[in-house]
């Protein structure tokens, strides 16, 4: 079931950047996503909203690799999502951040860096400074608070420069001053063309949004304009 209306910036072109089609998700019994079509634009900013345990997080999973469908085929710059090539060109934060508690989050970022052969431009002080935790990159992960660690898989998203990032509720646990910094990253990542797919439940960040995509109950999906939300 699909109600599309599309409102779009001035960097969102006709350019297919990722698609899904007839994809469903079945884990054990139950559908998580059931014959999903969709395509995700060049320069888009795409909100994905919906209830507790309608498929968001699976479907951002599936658009980086992390899981495969059930059924139904998901491409992203033409290829398979799993691809080293195309990974190369994704930033993403889902789910609870993945870190070394031990390390650093200096470190952190170093060996994302390290392991990506990425230029010397993108270096940890540049972007801890970016995502608020320039004071605190020497300490180690345990002793982060939750948006703390929030900001740093953030930043690790921003390694690179993606085409296109991937976020699951980026400024959830976050306070005011550093929801307004991730908001001028997003207003930044959109006016160099970026694609952005990031799930939200804050009304502010979904009108934002190029599209919303709400997943309801039975793991089909209805689209619309952002003004939308004010009626789930």
């Amino acid at each position: 079931m699909t109600e599309s209306t599309t409102t779009t910036t001035d960097n969102t072109t006709n350019e297919t950047v990722a698609s899904l089609r007839n994809v469903s998700v079945t884990l054990g019994d139950h559908d998580i996503l059931t014959g999903v079509d969709l395509d995700i634009f060049k320069g888009e900013m795409l909100g994905i909203i919906g209830g507790n345990g309608t498929g968001k997080s699976t479907l951002l999973k599936l658009l980086v690799g992390l899981l495969r469908p059930s059924s139904g085929d998901v491409t992203v710059f033409d290829e398979t999502p799993d691809r080293p090539r195309v990974l190369h060109r994704i930033g993403s934060a889902i789910d609870e951040p993945a870190l070394y508690p031990w390390m650093s989050g200096r470190s952190v970022i170093k060996t994302v860096l390290d392991l990506r052969g990425e230029r010397a431009g993108n270096t940890p002080k540049v972007l801890l400074d970016k995502f608020g935790l320039g004071d605190a990159g020497r300490k180690p992960v345990s002793r982060y608070s939750q948006g703390m660690k929030k900001r740093l898989a953030l930043a690790v998203a921003a390694i690179g420069e993606p085409d296109l990032v991937l976020l699951d509720e980026p400024t959830n646990a976050l306070d005011p001053e550093a929801r307004a910094d991730i908001n001028a990253w997003l207003a930044e990542l959109r006016a160099n063309g970026t694609t952005i797919v990031l799930i939200t439940h804050r009304v502010s960040e979904a009108e934002t949004c190029d599209r919303l995509l709400r997943l309801v109950g039975d793991g089909t999906i209805a689209q619309g304009a952002s003004t939308d939300l004010h009626d789930t």
